[in-house]
């Protein structure tokens, strides 16, 4: 669907929230809502869940770790923020952060958080191009 709707222009007519992690024009027919998902909104929900997680697709992300309330706070500044690169940024500094937090593997923490990252980040991408994966934005 998010190939299509990248590609060929079709909307997404959908109940699946995950959809939102990409651009286009949007419908949920249970709530009867038409809405319009720009390119930056679905960049800042893709991040988003690389924080929060999403137990459904058996994704863990953070929230489990940090609960509802330190989640919230440590996902709102993506919300003032326009670029992959940034956010990506903000995101693997609040990994960062937590990982030292538990301070175990210290000598391969760089490794271990590229490596979760992109496992990450490639099961939550809505491909946006046929063969599409989903990589570190340029410049980070």
């Amino acid at each position: 669907m998010s190939i299509g709707a990248c590609q060929y222009g079709h909307g997404i007519a959908t109940l699946d929230k995950d959809l939102d992690g990409c651009p286009g024009i949007h419908y949920n027919w249970k709530k009867k809502e038409v809405y319009w998902v720009s390119p930056e909104d679905a960049n800042r929900f893709f991040y988003t869940q690389m924080l929060t997680g999403d137990p459904t697709d058996n994704i863990p992300g953070l929230k489990r770790r940090l609960g509802k309330v330190a989640t919230a706070k440590i996902k709102e500044p993506l919300e003032y923020m326009d670029t992959p690169e940034e956010m990506y940024a903000y995101v693997r500094g609040v990994y960062e952060a937590a990982y030292d937090e538990v301070g175990m593997c210290l000598d391969d923490k760089d490794q271990v958080l590229d490596d979760w990252l992109l496992k990450q980040g490639r099961c939550l991408w809505m491909r946006r191009e046929e063969g599409e994966m989903w990589e570190f934005p340029s410049g980070t």
